[in-house]
């Protein structure tokens, strides 16, 4: 249960950074400019919602739970919660830069990121999660591991 603690904290960190990634502009690790061009003001609202709700709902009911054994519902929403970001994660971000991606993707790649940083090496043309993807997903992995290790006890 000690790791309940860091759960709340970097989950915190991952519901606000969810919310604030597509708002506030820091460049070259976002690029609003591109993101606004490429889609509505609509579909960025709805797209920063569905992240940031699922994430808040992890985190509000880790809260109550703190330091004390969480109930089978709140760990099947935690492992859920995971397993299905892991999924969508590997689906837009990992597929594409591992195993290649389409023609529209590629463009679609281009137009949101292509004047963002990032760190991976190139992969012929495949699309590159950019760095603030990156810290994002390194944020979802730690979180993962906490809420296992979070729901064993330890």
């Amino acid at each position: 249960m000690a790791t309940d603690g860091a759960f709340v904290i970097t989950m915190s960190v991952q519901t606000l950074y969810l919310l604030l990634h597509d708002l506030i502009s820091l460049p070259p690790l976002n690029d609003l400019v591109g993101l606004r061009a490429r889609t509505s003001r609509r579909a960025r609202l709805l797209v920063t919602a569905g992240n940031t709700l699922p994430s808040a709902a992890v985190l509000l009911f880790a809260i109550p739970y703190m330091h004390q054994p969480k109930p089978v519902g709140v760990l099947t929403l935690f492992g859920l919660y995971f397993a299905l970001l892991f999924s969508l994660v590997f689906q837009a971000w990992y597929r594409p830069y591992f195993f290649g991606a389409t023609a529209e993707e590629k463009r679609a790649w281009q137009e949101e990121y292509g004047h963002t940083h990032v760190l991976l090496p190139a992969r012929g043309d495949n699309p590159r999660p950019n760095t603030m993807h990156l810290i994002l997903h390194v944020l979802f992995l730690a979180n993962g591991v906490l809420a296992a290790l979070a729901s064993l006890g330890i």
